[in-house]
């Protein structure tokens, strides 16, 4: 993934083309989805660990895609597989479960794309649980996520156009862009 941001950053700055640029990322997406879980590489001996690794990996394939197209609808099957795995992923993580604690980026990005009620009901429950469990609020991410549903409900019924979560994190009136740590 870090190379992913490395080359975002440098198409951002003019370094690599557009071209390049969506080759390389394509290329990552790739070998993300060819990524074969390990079940002897985890820091320790809890059966959730595939879990949360899962929940990563679908993280990860669902920014590079937003990286490589932002204005694909939240509705594409591309998206939502990578939303319904991570949420299915996290649904074998108990509340009382550590690990929990791990997975706020993959509940933010799941959660950033969730269209249904359910989905997004769900998502804010794993948040509480994370809260509870560790003592984070999350309150920045939750606000995102609740600035992108109700732009998303705002949206003319026929209109499936995507609703960016870094749209929401610039002052009004200026193109610069907060930095926002989710996890």
């Amino acid at each position: 993934m870090g190379n992913v941001i490395e080359h975002a950053k440098a198409h951002a700055t003019g370094k690599i083309e557009t071209p390049e640029y969506e080759r390389l990322l394509n290329a990552y997406r790739y070998e993300l989805y060819s990524w074969c879980l390990k079940t002897d590489s985890y820091p320790n001996d809890d059966p959730r660990w595939p879990a949360v690794a899962e929940a990563f990996r679908h993280a990860c394939i669902l920014h590079t895609s937003r990286l490589l197209d932002v204005t694909q609808p939240a509705e594409a099957p591309m998206i939502q597989n990578s939303v319904t795995a991570i949420l299915d992923s996290l649904a074998e993580i108990p509340a009382e479960c550590r690990l929990i604690e791990l997975v706020v980026m993959p509940l933010f990005m799941a959660g950033a794309d969730a269209l249904s009620p359910y989905a997004r009901h769900y998502v804010l429950l794993r948040f509480d649980h994370i809260r509870a469990h560790g003592g984070v609020g999350n309150h920045v991410s939750i606000s995102l996520l609740r600035s992108v549903w109700d732009g998303r409900g705002r949206q003319a019924k026929h209109d499936s156009s995507n609703i960016p979560w870094g749209w929401f994190t610039r002052d009004s009136g200026s193109e610069q862009q907060h930095d926002y740590l989710i996890i």
